[in-house]
Parts: structure tokens; sequence; C-alpha cells
């Protein structure tokens, strides 16, 4: 699930590409082509739990799940997973 600042959690799939550069995401109905990235050389900071961003605690994501969410942050975006 990718979240957002607005709006409801989307599912997507996350993944790296071979050469460990870019981290992609894309919803499962999207061909590979149309996903969306964020070179790995821009990302500052990556934190892990519900608790770790404003928009994870805006969505109240259940405790249990505590241990699958992670927010990527650079200077200009934050990527918020569950």
């Amino acid at each position: 699930m990718k979240f957002g600042w607005v709006g409801k959690p989307k599912s997507r799939f996350v993944f790296m590409d071979s050469n460990e550069e870019r981290i992609f995401w894309r919803s499962p109905e999207q061909n590979p082509n149309q996903s969306r990235f964020i070179y790995i050389s821009e990302i500052i900071d990556i934190s892990t739990g519900i608790h770790a961003t404003s928009v994870m605690k805006k969505n109240k994501v259940p405790m249990e799940f505590d241990h699958l969410c992670f927010s990527i942050i650079s200077r200009k975006r934050l990527i918020h997973f569950f």
C-alpha cells in the first residue's frame, strides 16, 4: 500500500532495478513501463514504523503492521508505504 497526503491508500508493487540505482512503484494493473521511481542517490533517510511520519499517523495503520511500514525521504518528497 502507498499512502498519500489525501485520499485512500493505494495498492502498489515496490521493487528495485537490477543496478540498484532506483526504487520503483506501480499499481498491480499498470504496465511496468509506467512505474514511478526515485533515485537511491536522492534518498536522505528512510523512516520505519507507523509513527515515523505525519502521513502514517493520519492513516491510523494498526500497530500489528508497524514492522511493515516505511517512508522514503528525499529533499523533494516523502513516499510512504505499508
